[in-house]
C-alpha cells in the first residue's frame, strides 16, 4: 500500500503550483543519510522537501536526527503515518511521544493514508487534549485537499524534538475548529456575581451569536463596556501570535475569534 501511496503522492505533487518534480525512493547517495526518504520534492524556488512514510512507530531521537540533518541542509521534513499507526476516530487515549512529536511538526495534526480497499487520499487527524489529563481525543477532518506544498520554519517546545526546524505541510487550516466549536472557549467555571463567567443558557436553548461572543471573551452578558474591553485586551495579549507560546496558526485563529467577538459585541451594544 505504501508504494501505491508514493506513486499517487508523486502524481499529486507534480501537479501542484510551485513543485518542479518529485522523486520516489531517491537513491541513498542523493539523500545522503541512513534513514530512507520515501519521496523528495523539488520546488521551483530550489527548496527541497523530504517526505517520510512511517510504517512503524519511530523513536523520538530518530525524528530529531532526521530534523537535524534536513534542517542543516535547508531541507523541509514531512511525515505521513500508515493507517495501522493512526488512532481510531473519536478514540480517547494517551498518545505515544513519537506521535505527539509528529503532531506538533504538522501544525497540530497527523497525516495518514487510508487502509487497503479505500480510495487513495490523505487523512487529517487532530489530537485534542481532554481536560488537564494526558489523554487526547482523535478528531478526524475531511480528506486533505492538496492545493499547495508549504515550506517554512516551526518552533517546537516538546522536550524530545525541541528546536527550530524546517518542515512542510499541505495547508494549515485548523479543521477541528469547525468540528469542535467550543475548542477555544474558556472551560466552564462556577458562576459568580463579579460578571466574569456567563451562566448556562436556560432551558438548553441554542445560544445567540451575542451570547457566544460574550462567552468567547469569558464575561457575563451584563458586563460593562469597560469590563468587556479589559477582558478582550487581557486575552488578546496572551494569544497574540508575536508573543504566544501556542503554534502560530492556532494563536492567529484565537486572536481572530477574540477580535470578531469583541467587534460583534460593540456593534450590538452600540459602543464606540
Amino acid at each position: 500500500m505504501s508504494e501505491q501511496l508514493k506513486s499517487w503522492l508523486k502524481e499529486k505533487l507534480v501537479g501542484l503550483v510551485g513543485v518542479q518534480q518529485a522523486v520516489v525512493n531517491p537513491p541513498a547517495e542523493v539523500v545522503s543519510r541512513a534513514y530512507p526518504v520515501d519521496i523528495r520534492a523539488l520546488l521551483w524556488t530550489g527548496v527541497i522537501v523530504n517526505i517520510y512514510v512511517l510504517q512503524d512507530a519511530i523513536k523520538p531521537r530518530t525524528i530529531r536526527q532526521i530534523l537535524q540533518h534536513d534542517t542543516s541542509q535547508g531541507i523541509g521534513s514531512m511525515f505521513i503515518i500508515a493507517p495501522h499507526l493512526a488512532p481510531a476516530p473519536g478514540a480517547q487515549f494517551v498518545p505515544p511521544e513519537w506521535m505527539m512529536n509528529i503532531h506538533a511538526l504538522i501544525h497540530e495534526r497527523l497525516y495518514a493514508y487510508p487502509p487497503e480497499n479505500h480510495e487513495m487520499g490523505l487523512i487529517q487527524i487532530h489530537l485534542e487534549r481532554i481536560d488537564a489529563t494526558e489523554r487526547y481525543e482523535a478528531i478526524y477532518g475531511p480528506q486533505l485537499v492538496m492545493d499547495r506544498l508549504h515550506y517554512g520554519r516551526i518552533t517546537i517546545k516538546q522536550r524530545a524534538i525541541k528546536g527550530y526546524w524546517l518542515t512542510a505541510h499541505f495547508g494549515p487550516t485548523p479543521f477541528w475548529q469547525q468540528e469542535r466549536r467550543r475548542f477555544y472557549v474558556p472551560p466552564p467555571r462556577s458562576h459568580s456575581t463579579n460578571g466574569s463567567v456567563p451562566p448556562p443558557t436556560p432551558g438548553g436553548r441554542q445560544k445567540t451569536e451575542l451570547e457566544r461572543s460574550y462567552e468567547i471573551l469569558g464575561v457575563h452578558l451584563n458586563a460593562t463596556q469597560e469590563e468587556v474591553k479589559t477582558a478582550f485586551r487581557r486575552q488578546v495579549f496572551n494569544v497574540h501570535p508575536d508573543v504566544s507560546a501556542l503554534p502560530k496558526i492556532i494563536a492567529e485563529e484565537k486572536f481572530r475569534m477574540l477580535a470578531e467577538a469583541y467587534e460583534y459585541i460593540k456593534a450590538e451594544r452600540g459602543w464606540v
